[in-house]
């Protein structure tokens, strides 16, 4: 899923002048995913996500990094 919305963003072929990073729109995302459980917390799964997300601008931009909690 994450791929396909990058793929999409990328066809939509926006312009992103001024930037430092590249000429084009681009998106990072952190996904994260759990089984519901009654000791996992929505802000456990948030934390997991932003952590993703911060791996995944960390490691170049313009990908998705995901995070599992068991």
């Amino acid at each position: 899923m994450a791929k396909d919305i990058q793929d999409a963003l990328r066809d939509l072929d926006i312009s992103h002048t001024g930037s430092k990073i590249g000429d084009k729109l681009t998106l990072s995302m952190g996904v994260a995913s759990t089984i519901p459980s009654a000791i996992i917390s929505r802000e456990m799964l948030i934390t997991a996500a932003d952590r993703a997300l911060y791996q995944a601008k960390e490691t170049g931009r313009n990908r998705f990094c995901t995070f599992s909690i068991p």
